[in-house]
C-alpha cells in the first residue's frame, strides 16, 4: 500500500495532466471542435485552469480531441498585465506542467516573470500582457492562441492575424467585467457572432464540490 501511495504521489507531481478532472463546462470547451470558443463566467469558476490545461495538451501533443494537431507547435498566451500573469497564470502552469526540467525549461523575461516555455519536443508557448504595445504581437506565425481575461480589440485582432498561415485555433477565458463589448458581438449576438465558435457559460458554483469542483456548496 505505501508503496502504491508513493507511486501516486511521484505520478502527481511528474504527470500532473493524468489526474485533471474536469468540470461539465470545462470537459464541453476543452472538446469543442470550433476554431475559436470561450469560457465567459464568474470569477471562481475554473475558467483559467481549463485554460491552462488546453495550452499544455496542445504544447505537448497530448490533446485528446485533437491528436492531428500538428507538434512542435507555437502558441501564446496572454494576460491582463506581468502581475496577473505572474499571480494567476504561472501558479497554475506550474502545476500541471510538473516537474521543473522533466521535458521543459522556463525562459525568464525578468525576475519572476516568465517569457518563454520551451518544451523538449521543440514547442514553444510564449507568454505575453496587454500592458505590451501592438508591435510585439506583430510579425510571428502561431498555431494558437489563448487569452486570459477580455483584451482590447486592437491586441485581439492583431493575434488573429497571426493565426492566419496555420488556420490556428484561439480560446478565451474571461469575466464580462466591462459589460456589453466587441467580445458580445463576436461570440454571443446571433446575428453577428462568428460562425466557427462556441461559447460556454460558467458561475462559480459549477466549481462546486458536489460537482467535482473546489468551492464547498
Amino acid at each position: 500500500m505505501r508503496e502504491l501511495l508513493r507511486e501516486r504521489r511521484r505520478r502527481k507531481v511528474e504527470e500532473p495532466l493524468q489526474f485533471y478532472r474536469s468540470l461539465p463546462h470545462q470537459a464541453k470547451f476543452h472538446a469543442s471542435p470550433k476554431r475559436e470558443r470561450a469560457i465567459i463566467g464568474a470569477n471562481r469558476s475554473g475558467k483559467s485552469e481549463a485554460n491552462t490545461v488546453q495550452c499544455v495538451r496542445r504544447a505537448r501533443g497530448e490533446d485528446p480531441h485533437r491528436p492531428d494537431f500538428p507538434v512542435p507547435n507555437i502558441g501564446w498566451v496572454t494576460s491582463v498585465s506581468k502581475e496577473a500573469q505572474r499571480e494567476i497564470l504561472q501558479p497554475k502552469f506550474e502545476r500541471y506542467l510538473g516537474r521543473p526540467g522533466k521535458d521543459y525549461t522556463i525562459r525568464n523575461r525578468r525576475a519572476g516573470i516568465w517569457d518563454q516555455i520551451l518544451f523538449a519536443n521543440r514547442s514553444v508557448i510564449g507568454m505575453k500582457s496587454l500592458e505590451m504595445e501592438r508591435k510585439v504581437f506583430q510579425g510571428a506565425g502561431i498555431h494558437w492562441a489563448a487569452f486570459d481575461e477580455e483584451p482590447d480589440q486592437d491586441i485581439f485582432e492583431e493575434v488573429t492575424a497571426r493565426l492566419i498561415d496555420y488556420q490556428g485555433d484561439l480560446w478565451i477565458t474571461m469575466t464580462p467585467i466591462l459589460g456589453m463589448t466587441w467580445t458580445y458581438d463576436r461570440w454571443v449576438d446571433p446575428d453577428t457572432r462568428m460562425k466557427d465558435s462556441e461559447v460556454f457559460s460558467a458561475t462559480m458554483w459549477d466549481n462546486a464540490v458536489s460537482r467535482g469542483g473546489y468551492l464547498q456548496d
